[in-house]
C-alpha cells in the first residue's frame, strides 16, 4: 500500500509539475505582449504628467497675477520680448519668454524637455492696441514658444509653437496653434468637424506626429497631419496594432474646415510623409 502511495504521490507531482511548466510557458508569452503594451502606456503617462505639471505652472501664474489685486498691468518685469507681429487691423501680438530664456536657452533646450535647476516661467502672449495698451494676454503651458509672422497666404492669423517635449517617448513633441481675436480676448483657432464638434486647429510633430503646409494658386491654405496612436491590442501572432488619423484643415478667405479618417497601419516620421490622397 506504502508503495502505491507512493507511486501515487510521485504521478501526482510529476503532474502537477508538468502544468507549472505549461503555465510558465503561457505566462513568459503573455509578458512579452504586456511589456509591448507597457512601454507604449508609460510613454503616454509621462507625456500626460508632463503637460500636467505645465499647466499647473501656468495656473500658478494666472493666480499669482488675479490675487495681486488687479489685472496684469502689461509690464513685463522678468519676461523680454522674444518676437513680435501685426495682429488684427492695427494691433501687436508679442510673444514674452522668462529672460532666463535667452535665443541660445532657446535653441539648445528646444525638443528636449530637460531643464537643469529651475525651470522658467510659462510663456505669454500679449495683445498690444494701436495706443501701446494692453487688450488682452494669454498664459502658454511651457517656458519654450516661437511665434511665426503671417506668410503669404491672405489673412492667414499669426502661429505660435509651444514645445511640449516630454524628454522620452513617441507622442509628445512641439505643438503649432493659430492664435486669433474674439470677444477682445486672445484665442485659439478653432473650427468644426464632420461630425458637427468644435475641435481647435493643431497641430503636433513627435516621432509618430507629422504636419505641413500647402498653399494653393487659388490661395488658400492646406494643412496635413498624420499621427500614429496604439491601439493597445494585439493581432493572432502578438504583433501590437497601430492605427493613423489623417486630419487635413483647411483655411480659406478667413474661414477654417477641418476633415479626418483614421485606418489601421503604422507610420513614423523618419519615413516619407504621407500622399495628399491619403488625406479626406
Amino acid at each position: 500500500m506504502k508503495r502505491r502511495t507512493n507511486r501515487g504521490r510521485y504521478r501526482a507531482t510529476a503532474h502537477h509539475s508538468d502544468r507549472i511548466s505549461k503555465m510558465g510557458i503561457r505566462r513568459v508569452d503573455n509578458a512579452v505582449g504586456v511589456a509591448a503594451q507597457l512601454d507604449v502606456v508609460m510613454a503616454l503617462s509621462m507625456s500626460f504628467l508632463f503637460y500636467v505639471r505645465n499647466a499647473l505652472a501656468a495656473f500658478a501664474v494666472f493666480v499669482a497675477i488675479f490675487c495681486s489685486g488687479s489685472a496684469w498691468s502689461g509690464t513685463s518685469d522678468g519676461y523680454r520680448v522674444a518676437s513680435s507681429c501685426s495682429f488684427g487691423d492695427s494691433g501687436t501680438l508679442q510673444l514674452l519668454l522668462d529672460k532666463a530664456v535667452t535665443k541660445r536657452v532657446l535653441d539648445s533646450h528646444w525638443k528636449t524637455g530637460i531643464w537643469d535647476g529651475t525651470e522658467p516661467r510659462p510663456a505669454l502672449l500679449r495683445w498690444l492696441t494701436a495706443d501701446g495698451s494692453v487688450q488682452s494676454t494669454l498664459d502658454l503651458e511651457h517656458p519654450l514658444a516661437r511665434l511665426t509672422r503671417r506668410n503669404s497666404v491672405p489673412d492667414e492669423p499669426p502661429r505660435v509653437t509651444i514645445d511640449l517635449s516630454a524628454g522620452l517617448g513617441s507622442y509628445s513633441g512641439p505643438v503649432t496653434r493659430w492664435v486669433v481675436q474674439q470677444d477682445g480676448l486672445i484665442r485659439w483657432a478653432k473650427t468644426i468637424d464632420d461630425q458637427g464638434r468644435e475641435v481647435q486647429v493643431s497641430v503636433m510633430e513627435s516621432l509618430k506626429t507629422a504636419w505641413k503646409r500647402q498653399r494653393r494658386k487659388d490661395g488658400h491654405l492646406d494643412i496635413f497631419e498624420a499621427a500614429c496612436r496604439p491601439q493597445f491590442k494585439q493581432d493572432e501572432q502578438g504583433n501590437e496594432l497601430f492605427s493613423v488619423t489623417y486630419k487635413h484643415y483647411r483655411f480659406d478667405q478667413g474661414t477654417w474646415s477641418y476633415s479626418s479618417r483614421t485606418e489601421s497601419g503604422f507610420w513614423e516620421m523618419d519615413g516619407d510623409f504621407p500622399s495628399e490622397s491619403a488625406f479626406p
